[in-house]
């Protein structure tokens, strides 16, 4: 992954492309899964995780204020140590179990990859997550990943 010295900002009168949004098979994978978990409702998805995750099209670091609040979006961290190029987005009391939900992005020149969602339950899940999006992130450096789509 390339360095994240990428601004979203353009000259006054310039406007740059929308960052493209990739679905991964980890991200579609896991929004199948907690889909029939029925961890959000089909509202929770049209009204709130699917217009957030479009702001990422605004590209990394986005100018919309609600990247600026640590309480959606923050680096990843594995233990206490960031992972470069990587970033969750955060939900709080989402669907009908008023769950907190998660979901790790990584950060290419112009393009965000998301990866597996999931529901934060305890620090161990956490730290397996983080583990495995570290995986993630490295497979995608190399290219080695299922791309499902975009958004």
């Amino acid at each position: 992954m390339g360095t994240q010295t990428i601004s979203s900002g353009s000259p006054p009168g310039v406007a740059l492309p929308p960052w493209d949004i990739i679905i991964t098979e980890w991200a579609l994978d896991s929004y199948l899964s907690l889909k029939k978990q029925a961890v959000f409702t089909d509202a929770d998805y049209g009204d709130v995780l699917r217009p957030d995750v479009e702001l990422l099209r605004e590209g990394i670091p986005s100018p919309h204020a609600k990247f600026g609040n640590s309480q959606f979006w923050g680096p990843a961290k594995q233990q206490n140590v960031i992972l470069h190029g990587g970033y969750k987005m955060k939900w709080h009391q989402l669907g009908p179990g008023k769950v907190q939900l998660r979901l790790p992005v990584a950060v290419e020149t112009n393009q965000t990859l998301l990866c597996e969602a999931y529901v934060k339950g305890n620090v161990a899940t956490e730290a397996r997550k983080m583990a495995r999006f570290k995986t993630h992130m490295n497979l995608i450096s190399q290219g080695r990943y299922a791309w499902r789509g975009k958004l």
